[in-house]
């Protein structure tokens, strides 16, 4: 549903807007040497983590997301496990590298699944709007039987009424005639 692709949009942006503080802790950190600047891992760890799960549970019967879903939860646990062997204290460029390198494969796995939610979104609303479309045409149609069903009963009760009164007016006649017979023989 809509709804469900909204919080899955909403999940996806949490775990990025995550990542992305974490990225700029570290490369501030990095730059600074600053200890103002360093990372609890742990916190972090455990916020992406529950917010992966949550993730993973809203794309429960969604089968295009689960594939990237479960690629972003491994990615993920990959640079934690960079971070915490990364050597604050030294110029690990290499380290440095390969953090950036999996920052940059975990934003893509989020653009590309945040892409995926609004296909999946276009998608649920082109089908309501098909929907709706048919529920109009249905709509238009029963209203044309019904006013075509109203028509017709007009006609046969005008007729009928027609016919009602011809019927009358005979039978008025007749019994006219009826008592003027009477009348001549008596």
């Amino acid at each position: 549903s809509i709804y469900q692709s909204q919080e899955v949009l909403k999940e996806l942006r949490l775990i990025e807007n995550d990542y992305l503080n974490l990225s700029q802790s570290f490369q501030k950190y990095n730059i600074n040497k600053d200890t103002v600047f360093f990372i609890d891992l742990n916190e972090y760890r455990l916020s992406i983590s529950n917010e992966i799960t949550a993730l993973k549970l809203l794309l429960n019967d969604n089968s295009l997301q689960q594939q990237p879903a479960l690629k972003l939860d491994s990615v993920s646990g990959d640079i934690f496990d960079i971070l915490a062997d990364y050597n604050y204290y030294s110029n690990d460029l290499p380290g440095y590298i390969k953090s950036e390198q999996k920052f940059n494969d975990i934003l893509n796995l989020l653009v590309e699944m945040r892409q995926n939610e609004h296909a999946l979104i276009s998608d649920l609303n082109a089908n309501e709007i098909d929907s709706a479309n048919k529920i109009r045409v249905f709509i238009a149609i029963m209203g044309l039987v019904a006013f075509t069903a109203i028509g017709l009963s007009l006609y046969i009760s005008k007729r009928l009424i027609k016919n009602k009164n011809i019927a009358e007016r005979l039978l008025n006649k007749s019994y006219e005639e009826l008592e003027d017979k009477v009348d001549e023989r008596t």
